[in-house]
C-alpha cells in the first residue's frame, strides 16, 4: 500500500515538473498563458472503519490550470502587432469558409496574400463593418467580417471641402489702420503690408491634378466697448485669382438658418413655414450691421424754434396767464411784441390716435423752459388721465357744519348755540364762473373747483353768520368779530376790458367809532385808485394822494435823459412834498401828439421810485426817477402834456384787486378771475362795527364809492370810452315798457325783463321815461325864499314829496365865441377861458356849417376838461353823472367864429337836471327842492340851497309821469322770482323777507328804465377772502380735504376766544358722507392753537370722469436747448405691427403716435372759434400749430414698451371668500409710490374679497399725486384667484415707469418687489450695399443680386455674415462663421467649387499657426500604411491622402476564462464551462483597450518557474526515496516470511 501512495506522488511530481517544463518552454510565446498543475489527496475508508485510525492513500491530479494574468506589452514596429490591454480576446476564423470562431491574446498579425489580416496560423482577424466616420454598424459575430486591406482607394476627385483650423495671434495689428492705407484700404497679395498671415494648401481638380490655393488674413477690427469681437477678412487666392465667397448664411450652433424680423430680433423659425419655399427674394442684412442696441422709440414732435428766447441756458422765464383780464397782454391776443402767453386751451393733442384730441390748460405762472416742459407735461397727462370729479350728492354731501368751541371755567367745552352750517349747493363766484348748475342737483366739480367752490362758499357762510343779506349785524358778537366788520364792494362783470390806463375818483367814508346802526358823523376822504394797463396788464392800486403836472420854464412837463437814466417830472413852484425812495405812479392822457403819445408810453400807468426831489433855478419843483432796467428808449425826450398826475402814498384804508384772481383756496395754482373789480377796506385799524348800510343811510353813499373817472378817454375810432362801465363800476340799466301787460304783471306783482341777471336785494333805481305837463315860475322875484330855500307854486306845491321835477332855465347867459374847427379827442379848446362849469348847459350856434356831431341851434351840456378846454354832453346827466357819455367830434366841418351860449338858470340850479321835492304842503303853497329823492324825503330832507333871486320870469319845473306805484329816482330792492321775472320792494329787509310792492296798473311808458344805485355790490364783511380765518385744502398724501381755523383770528387770546373747532355733515347725518365729512357723533375736537387740522377721511372722487375718450399715460415733453424748441413725445413706444409680424407680437400692436396743435382763438378774448377744428391755430411759445410747416414729426419705432409690475405674495388666507378689512394694526393703509409719486391709501373698514378689495386699492391709487399736481394713473390692480395674489400694473410704460406697494402681511403685500417698466431694445436694420451703395438683395436662389427680385420677404428676413470674415470672442474663440464658407469660379482653365471650415481657428496670444488642415480631394491612392487606434477601429492611409476606415477590430471576452480549451499557438475555443463570448469595442465596458505596434508577451516568470522546477524535482527524489524504503522494507518482510 505504501508503495502506491508513494507511486501517486511520484506520478504528481512528474506532472508537476511536465507543466513547469511547459511554461519554461513557452516563456517567448507571444499571449502564452503560464499553466498550473493543481492536486489533490486519495483517501479512501468504509463505513465501518474508525476514521480516526485511517491512512490516506496518495495524491492524483485534478487537472491543469492556465493562468489568465496580463502579460508584459512590448513595442514593435509593425501597425499590425496588437496588444490588448485589459479583458478581452481578438477573435478569429480559421478559414473563410468556416463557422467556427477561435479566441487569442497573441496579437502577432500579418497580411496574407489577399490583403487578410491574419495570424501566424493563418486564421482570419474579424472586425465589425464601419460606416465613413469609422462607427460601427453592426456590433455582433455575424455582422464581423475578416478584416481585409483594399492596395488602393477610389476614383481621382476635386477638393470641396477644406478643413482648416488656425490661429490668428490676438496681437495681429489691424491693417486698415495702417497709415499706407489712410486713404482707403485694399488688398494685394504680393504686398505683405496688406495681410497679417497667409497659408497653402494643395487642393486637387476633378482630374486629380494639383493646385496650391493660399488663404490670406487680415484683421479688420479689434475688440471695443461697443463691439467686443475681433474680426479678420479671408482672402482665397488660386492661381493668382482672387476667389470671392458666396454670401454665408447666419446660422445658429445647431447650424439652422438665422432669420431677423423687423428689428432684428434673431430666430431660426418664422411664422410661416414655406417661408422660403415661394421662390421669394429678400433685402440683404448682415450680422455686422446689428452690432447697436438702441431702445425702441416713441413718436415725437418737434416744435419750431419757440418764439420766446429762453437763452442759451434755457433759464430765462417766460411768463403764462390764464386771467382774462390779462388776456390783451399775451401773444396769443395779437401782439406779436409780447412775452407773455396765454395758458388756457393752450395746446391741443391726440396720443395715440385716441377718438379724440383733447384741449390742455397750463397753470399761470412764471416758468423757464424746463420748469415749462414739466408743466406742459403734468396738464397734459392730468387732462388725460383717469381722474374723476368730486360729485356733491344732493341731501348728503351738500352740508359742511362748523362749530367753535370755547373753554368753560370747569374744563368743559362749549360750542355755539347755532353751528355755522355752509351749503355747498348755494351759488358762488365759482360756480358761477364755471358754469355749475347747484340747484336741483348733484354737481361734479374738479378737485380744483371744489376746494375754490368751498373756500368762497366758506367765507360767504361765515360772513354771512355775522352780517346777514340785509346788511344787519346778527352774530358778529357771537364770533367775537363784531368790531372787526369792513365794506367790500364788487363791480359788474367787464364785458370787455378797459385797455387804457384811467384813475377813479374814490370817496372813503369813516364812522368812526359807531356802534352797528349808531354812525352819528362820517368822514370823507378822497382816494384815487389807478387802473394801469402798461404792458397791457391791468393792475390796481389805490393812493391817497395826487399832484398835478405842471410845465417848467421850458414848456416841459416830463425830461427824459437817456444817458443819465432819468426822468425828470415838474410840479410848477409849489413844492409838492415828495422824498428820495418814494413810490410814486404816473397816470395821464399824453394826446398831444402821435409822438407824445408814444413816449408818454414809457410812463403812463408805470410806477417809479423817486431817487430825487428838488427845484431847477426856476423854482420849478420836480422829482427824479431811474429808469435804468424800465426798456426806455435810446435817445432823450420831452413831454409837454399837462393833464398828467403823479399819484403817491398807497391807501392804507382801502384795496383793489379783481375777484378770483388769485389765492382762491389755500395751494391755489389755478385762478377763477370773473373779470369783478373789488375795493374793499384794509387794515386792522379801519376795522368798525357799523355797517356799510349805516353809511348808506347816513350820508347816501357806502363806505367806499367810486365818484367819476379822472380821464375822458376815447376809443380808437374817437369815440368816447366810458371807463366806469367798462370797469363795472357803473350800473347798467334796463329799459321796460311798463305800459305792456306782458311787462307788468299786476296779477303777480312781476315785471318781466329776460335774462334780468338780479338777485334778490339788488337796489335799483327806478326812472321813468315820460314827461307831465310843466309849470311855468317866475324865478326872478318873491317866489324865490333865500331864506327858506323854497320856491311858491301852488302846482308844484300840490304834487308828492319825492316827486321828480326837471328844471329849465328860460334865459341864456353871454355867448362865448369859440373856433370848432379842430376839435381833438372829443375836445373843443378856447383860445382862452372859456368859463364853463361841468354840467352847464349851453346852446351851440353854428356860423356856417356845423361841427360834425352836434346840430346848430340845441342845448349841451358842458364836461369842463380845464379852464380853456371842455367836451359835450346831450343831457346833464350824461355830463355831470357817474358815468359821463360823451359826444364823438369830427374834425370836419365848425367854425372860427361858432358860438356857446350857456343857460342863466337861478343861482343854486342847474338847467336840465332832475330835482326832487321836499317839504311839501307847507304853508304859502311852497316847496323845497332836492338832489335825490333819498334827500328829498328824509326825516330831515337835505335841501339845496337858493341865495338869489336872479331867475327867469318864465323857468319851468316838469315833473315826470311815473307809474301810478313808483317813483321817479326812488331806490328799490329786487326780489328775484326766477331769472326773467323779478318784484321789487322799499327796503332791503322787505326784500329779504320777499314782502313785495304791489303792482296795481301797467301805465308808465315805453321807455321807464331801472338802473342799479350803484354799479358795485356792497356788503359788510370780516372774513379776509385772501387770508380767511377758516382754510379748506386738500391733502394729497391721504387723499382727504381738511380745514383749518387760524388761531391768530378766532383762537385763544383773540376776541373770538375759542380754543378748539368741529367739522361735521348735516345735523340730521348719521355716518360719514361721501366727501370724507364725518357725522356730528363721530366728529372730533381739534384745537385752534397753530397748525392744527381737522382732517376727514380718505375719499374717492365719483363724479364723471374729467377726460371721458381714450386715456393715455406717460406723455413726456422736454425742451431741446440746442435748437430751442420743445419736443413731444407719446408715452408709449413701437409702431403698427400686424399679429405676427414681429417676434413675440402675437396680437396686432397699434402705433405710437402724436400729434400737437392749437385751437385758432379770438384775438379778443381767447376763446376757441371753431371747436370741431383742433388743430387750426397756433402756439408760437412751442414752436406748433397749422402754419408751423418746419415741425419735425419722428415716427414711432420698435416694439411697445412694458409697463411696470408689481406682484405681490399668496395672501395668508383664501380672499376668494368674506373677509372683514379692520385698521387693527393698519392693515387697510398702504403705501404706494408710482413712478416715484408716493401715497397713503386708507381703504375702508369694511367686507371684501379679492376682487373688490382690488377695485378699492385701484380707485384710490389713481388719485395720487404729489404737490405740484403730477399725478400717477392709469394703475390697474387685479386678484388673481388661482394664486390668491395681487397683482399692480402701472398705466405707464418704459423704463421710467415704476410702481411699489406696501401692505399688510396678510394679503402678501409685506414684501413686494418694486415694478419696473422697460423699453424694448431693437436693431436699426441696414441693408446692405455694394462699394458704389446701390442696396443688395438676395434671390431666391440665395444669389447676392443688385436688382430687387419681383417677389420680396416681409417681416422677416434671412441673415447672413460678412462673406469670408471671421469673428472671434474676447476668449479667442470663434463665433463665426459656424459652418464652412463657399467659394466657386468658373472660367476657361480654371474650376473651382468648394467649402472651407475655419470653425476649429482660434484667436490666441500666439503667433500664427495651422492648427487642423484637411481636404477632401485626392488624385487615385495606393495603401500607404495603417493606423489603429485604441477602440481598434482599423484605418488605411493612401498616397492620395485619403484615409478610409476598414472596420473595427471584434474583442471577446468570457465569464469563465479558465472553461476555455486550448488549441495551440495560444488559441482557445469556447466551451460549455467558459460560456458564450461576450463580444463588444475595445475601451468599452469589460473590454480593454488595443495597443497598435506592441505585443503581449507570455505571463511566465521564468525565476518562478525555476524555482517550481526545483521544488517539484525534490518532492519527485523523496517520492522515489519512499518508493525505495519501501520497497527495502518489503523485500525485508519477504525475507523474513521466507
Amino acid at each position: 500500500m505504501s508503495f502506491y501512495t508513494a507511486l501517486t506522488g511520484l506520478n504528481g511530481s512528474q506532472s508537476d515538473i511536465s507543466a513547469t517544463s511547459n511554461n519554461i518552454a513557452n516563456v517567448n510565446t507571444t499571449g502564452f498563458k503560464r499553466s498550473r498543475a493543481e492536486f489533490g489527496d486519495i483517501f479512501a475508508t468504509s463505513p465501518l472503519q474508525n476514521a480516526s485510525s485511517s491512512i490516506g492513500s496518495g495524491t492524483i491530479l485534478k487537472g491543469v490550470k492556465q493562468q489568465f494574468t496580463q502579460g508584459n506589452i512590448s513595442s514593435s514596429l509593425n501597425a499590425l502587432d496588437l496588444a490588448i490591454s485589459g479583458q478581452g480576446f481578438f477573435a478569429l476564423q480559421p478559414s473563410l469558409t468556416s463557422t467556427q470562431t477561435v479566441y487569442t491574446r497573441n496579437g502577432s498579425f500579418n497580411v496574407n496574400n489577399d490583403r487578410y489580416v491574419v495570424d501566424s496560423s493563418g486564421q482570419y482577424v474579424l472586425a465589425y463593418p464601419v460606416n465613413a466616420d469609422g462607427s460601427v454598424t453592426a456590433k455582433d459575430l455575424t455582422s464581423a467580417n475578416p478584416l481585409q486591406l483594399p492596395i488602393t482607394s477610389g476614383t481621382p476627385q476635386a477638393t470641396s471641402s477644406i478643413d482648416l483650423g488656425v490661429n490668428v495671434p490676438a496681437t495681429a495689428e489691424v491693417i486698415p489702420d495702417k497709415a499706407a492705407f489712410s486713404s482707403g484700404y485694399a488688398f494685394n497679395a504680393a504686398n505683405p503690408e496688406t495681410y497679417n498671415n497667409s497659408t497653402s494648401i494643395t487642393i486637387f481638380d476633378d482630374l486629380g491634378n494639383p493646385t496650391i490655393a493660399t488663404i490670406y488674413f487680415i484683421r479688420t477690427q479689434a475688440a471695443s466697448a461697443a463691439d467686443p469681437t475681433n474680426k479678420f477678412e479671408t482672402r482665397l487666392v488660386i492661381n493668382d485669382t482672387v476667389i470671392e465667397p458666396d454670401l454665408v448664411p447666419a446660422v445658429s450652433d445647431t447650424l439652422q438658418q438665422i432669420f431677423i424680423d423687423r428689428f432684428g430680433q434673431q430666430t431660426t423659425s418664422v411664422p410661416d413655414d414655406n417661408y422660403f419655399l415661394e421662390g421669394k427674394g429678400s433685402a440683404l442684412y448682415k450680422a455686422d450691421s446689428l452690432n447697436t442696441l438702441v431702445d425702441s422709440t416713441p413718436a415725437k414732435i418737434t416744435g419750431e424754434t419757440s418764439a420766446f428766447d429762453f437763452g442759451d441756458e434755457g433759464d430765462k422765464t417766460v411768463t403764462i396767464v390764464t386771467d382774462p383780464v390779462l388776456f390783451n397782454s399775451t401773444r396769443e391776443s395779437g401782439d406779436t411784441t409780447s412775452n407773455v402767453y396765454w395758458g388756457s386751451d393752450f395746446l391741443t393733442i391726440n396720443v395715440d390716435n385716441a377718438d379724440t384730441p383733447i384741449t390742455v390748460d397750463i397753470r399761470p405762472g412764471s416758468y423757464n423752459a424746463a420748469q415749462l416742459a414739466t408743466e406742459i407735461q403734468r396738464a397734459i397727462n392730468v387732462a388725460y388721465g383717469d381722474d374723476k370729479k368730486i360729485q356733491v350728492v344732493q341731501n348728503v354731501d351738500d352740508t359742511v357744519t362748523i362749530d367753535l368751541l370755547k373753554v368753560n371755567a370747569d374744563g368743559t367745552s362749549t360750542g355755539l348755540t347755532t353751528p355755522i352750517s355752509v351749503d355747498l349747493l348755494s351759488d358762488s363766484f365759482v360756480s358761477d364762473i364755471e358754469a355749475i348748475t347747484l340747484t336741483g342737483a348733484s354737481p361734479d366739480f374738479t378737485r380744483e373747483q371744489f376746494l375754490a367752490h368751498t373756500q368762497a362758499r366758506l367765507n360767504a357762510t361765515l360772513n354771512e353768520y355775522a352780517v346777514d343779506a340785509t346788511d344787519t349785524v346778527k352774530s358778529a358778537g357771537t364770533l367775537g368779530v363784531d368790531g372787526s366788520l369792513f365794506a367790500r364792494n364788487v363791480g359788474q362783470t367787464m364785458t370787455t376790458t378797459l385797455d387804457q390806463n384811467q384813475v377813479f375818483n374814490l370817496t372813503y367814508r369813516d364812522g368812526g367809532t359807531a356802534a352797528a346802526g349808531a354812525v352819528t358823523a362820517v368822514t370823507e376822504v378822497a382816494q384815487y385808485m389807478t387802473y394801469s394797463y402798461y404792458g397791457k396788464s391791468p393792475s390796481l392800486n389805490v393812493y391817497d394822494s395826487k399832484n398835478a403836472v405842471t410845465v417848467n420854464g421850458s414848456s416841459n412837463t416830463v425830461e427824459y435823459d437817456q444817458a443819465e437814466n432819468t426822468v425828470k417830472i415838474f410840479f410848477g413852484t409849489n413844492d409838492p412834498g415828495f422824498t428820495a425812495n418814494e413810490k410814486v405812479r404816473v397816470m395821464g392822457l399824453f394826446n398831444e401828439s402821435a409822438t407824445e403819445t408814444t413816449n408818454g408810453g414809457y410812463l403812463n400807468g408805470r410806477e417809479f421810485t423817486v431817487s430825487s426831489a428838488a427845484a431847477d433855478s426856476a423854482g420849478h419843483y420836480y422829482i427824479q426817477a431811474s429808469t435804468a432796467g424800465m426798456n426806455f428808449p435810446d435817445s432823450d425826450f420831452n413831454l409837454t402834456e399837462s393833464n398828467i398826475n403823479v399819484y403817491s402814498d398807497i391807501s392804507t384804508e382801502v384795496e383793489g384787486y379783481f375777484e378770483g384772481a388769485q389765492n382762491v383756496f389755500k395751494g391755489a395754482e389755478t385762478n377763477f378771475s370773473n373779470k369783478k373789480l373789488v375795493l374793499r377796506e384794509i387794515g386792522t385799524a379801519n376795522k368798525h362795527k357799523y355797517t356799510n348800510d349805516d353809511i348808506i343811510a347816513f350820508s347816501g353813499e357806502g363806505i367806499i364809492s367810486v365818484d367819476s373817472a379822472e380821464f375822458a378817454l376815447t376809443d380808437s375810432d374817437g369815440t368816447h370810452r366810458d371807463s366806469m362801465t367798462t370797469v363795472g363800476f357803473s350800473p347798467t340799466s334796463i329799459t321796460l315798457d311798463t305800459t305792456s301787460a306782458n311787462v307788468v304783471s299786476t296779477g303777480n306783482n312781476t315785471f318781466t325783463k329776460t335774462a334780468h341777471g338780479y338777485v334778490t336785494g339788488d337796489t335799483l333805481v327806478y326812472k321813468s321815461g315820460a314827461s307831465g305837463s310843466s309849470v311855468t315860475l317866475d324865478t326872478s322875484g318873491g317866489n324865490v325864499s333865500t331864506t327858506n330855500n323854497t320856491l311858491t307854486n301852488t302846482t308844484l306845491d300840490a304834487l308828492d314829496e319825492g316827486t321828480a321835477i326837471v328844471y329849465s332855465a328860460a334865459g341864456n347867459g353871454s355867448a362865448v365865441t369859440i373856433n370848432t374847427t379842430a376839435p381833438s379827442n372829443n375836445i373843443i379848446t378856447h383860445t382862452s377861458a372859456h368859463g364853463f362849469s361841468t354840467g352847464d348847459a349851453v346852446t351851440y350856434s353854428a356860423s356856417g356849417t356845423a361841427v360834425t356831431g352836434l346840430t346848430n341851434s340845441t342845448v349841451y351840456y358842458v364836461v369842463k376838461v380845464d379852464a380853456n378846454s371842455f367836451k359835450l354832453a346831450t343831457s346833464y346827466e350824461n355830463a355831470a353823472g357817474k358815468t359821463q357819455s360823451i359826444i364823438s367830434l369830427t374834425a370836419t366841418n365848425g367854425s372860427a367864429t361858432d358860438t356857446f351860449t350857456p343857460k342863466d338858470p337861478l343861482t343854486g340850479l342847474q338847467h336840465g337836471r332832475t330835482y326832487y321835492i321836499a317839504d311839501p304842503n307847507n304853508s304859502g303853497n311852497t316847496i323845497k327842492l332836492a338832489d335825490s329823492y333819498t334827500n328829498a324825503t328824509a326825516s330831515t330832507a337835505v335841501v339845496i340851497d337858493l341865495t338869489a333871486q336872479d331867475g327867469n320870469a318864465s323857468d319851468t319845473f316838469t315833473p315826470t309821469d311815473d307809474m301810478a306805484d313808483m317813483e321817479h329816482g326812488r331806490t328799490y330792492y329786487v326780489i328775484k322770482s326766477d331769472a326773467d321775472t323779478f318784484k321789487v320792494a322799499t327796503t332791503l329787509a322787505n326784500a329779504v323777507a320777499g314782502t313785495n310792492l304791489g303792482l296795481t296798473a301797467a301805465d308808465g311808458s315805453t321807455t321807464d328804465t331801472f338802473t342799479p344805485l350803484s354799479g358795485m355790490n356792497q356788503a359788510t364783511h370780516w372774513v379776509d377772502e385772501k387770508d380767511p380765518a377758516i382754510e379748506v385744502s386738500y391733502d394729497e398724501l391721504n387723499q382727504r380735504l381738511e380745514f383749518e381755523v387760524d388761531r391768530n383770528i378766532l383762537g385763544t387770546g383773540t376776541d373770538s376766544n375759542f380754543s378748539s373747532f368741529k367739522i361735521y355733515g348735516a345735523s340730521t347725518a348719521t355716518a360719514e358722507n361721501n366727501i370724507g365729512i364725518p357725522a356730528l357723533a363721530n366728529a372730533a375736537n381739534t384745537l385752534i392753537k397753530g397748525g392744527e387740522k381737522f382732517s376727514g377721511a380718505t375719499f374717492v372722487a365719483d363724479g364723471a370722469e374729467i377726460q371721458l375718450n381714450d386715456k393715455r399715460f406717460g406723455v413726456k415733453v422736454a425742451y431741446n436747448s440746442e435748437l430751442k424748441a420743445f419736443d413731444f413725445k407719446s408715452g408709449t413706444t413701437g409702431e403698427a405691427i400686424a399679429a405676427n409680424g414681429a417676434l413675440n407680437v402675437t396680437s396686432a400692436q397699434s402705433a405710437s403716435d402724436i400729434a400737437v396743435g392749437r385751437y385758432s382763438l379770438s384775438t379778443t378774448d381767447g376763446s376757441i372759434i371753431d371747436t370741431t377744428d383742433y388743430f387750426a391755430g397756433d402756439n408760437q411759445l412751442l414752436g406748433i400749430g397749422a402754419t408751423k410747416t418746419s415741425t419735425v414729426k419722428t415716427d414711432a419705432k420698435g416694439l411697445a414698451a412694458k409697463a411696470a409690475v408689481a406682484t405681490g405674495a399668496a395672501a395668508t388666507e383664501d380672499l376668494t371668500t368674506v373677509f372683514r378689512l379692520t385698521n387693527v394694526n393698519n392693515e387697510n393703509v398702504f403705501n404706494v409710490s408710482i413712478n416715484g409719486i408716493s401715497g397713503v391709501i386708507e381703504v375702508p373698514t369694511g367686507f371684501y374679497v379679492g376682487s373688490t378689495l382690488a377695485e378699492a386699492l385701484q380707485n384710490r391709487i389713481n388719485q395720487v399725486e404729489n404737490e405740484s399736481g403730477i399725478v400717477g394713473g392709469g394703475v390697474t390692480v387685479a386678484y388673481n384667484s388661482a394664486t390668491n395674489n395681487f397683482t399692480f400694473t402701472n398705466g405707464t410704460t418704459g423704463s421710467d415707469s415704476t410702481i411699489k406697494v406696501k401692505g399688510a402681511s396678510r394679503f402678501g403685500l409685506d414684501n413686494v418687489d418694486l415694478g419696473v417698466g422697460s423699453v424694448p431694445q431693437i436693431y436699426n436694420l441696414i441693408q446692405a450695399t455694394n462699394a458704389a451703395g446701390v442696396a443688395l438683395y438676395v434671390d431666391s436662389l440665395g444669389n447676392k443680386v443688385e436688382t430687387p427680385p419681383a417677389d420680396l420677404v416681409t417681416g422677416y428676413f434671412p441673415l447672413y455674415i460678412d462673406e469670408g470674415e471671421l469673428t472671434f470672442d474676447k476668449s479667442g474663440t470663434i463665433v463665426s462663421p459656424k459652418q464652412g464658407v463657399h467659394y466657386e469660379k468658373q472660367e476657361a482653365g480654371f474650376s473651382i467649387d468648394l467649402d472651407i471650415d475655419f470653425t476649429k481657428s482660434t484667436q490666441l496670444a500666439q503667433p500664427f499657426s495651422v492648427t487642423n488642415v484637411t481636404q477632401d480631394g485626392f488624385t487615385s491612392g495606393r495603401l500607404d500604411g495603417l493606423e489603429i487606434d485604441a477602440s481598434g477601429t482599423v484605418r488605411a492611409n493612401y498616397t492620395n491622402g485619403q484615409n478610409n476606415p476598414l472596420g473595427k477590430i471584434v474583442l471577446a471576452n468570457f465569464n469563465n476564462q479558465n472553461g476555455l480549451k486550448q488549441i495551440g499557438n495560444a488559441t482557445y475555443v469556447e466551451t460549455a464551462v467558459s460560456g458564450t463570448a461576450t463580444v463588444g469595442e475595445a475601451g468599452s465596458e469589460g473590454f480593454g483597450t488595443i495597443l497598435s505596434g506592441s505585443l503581449e508577451r507570455s505571463n511566465v516568470d521564468i525565476t518562478e518557474e525555476l524555482v517550481n522546477l526545483i521544488t517539484a524535482q525534490r518532492n519527485f527524489q523523496a517520492n522515489a526515496k519512499s518508493i525505495e524504503t519501501t520497497a527495502a522494507t518489503t523485500q525485508q518482510i519477504v525475507n523474513i516470511r521466507m
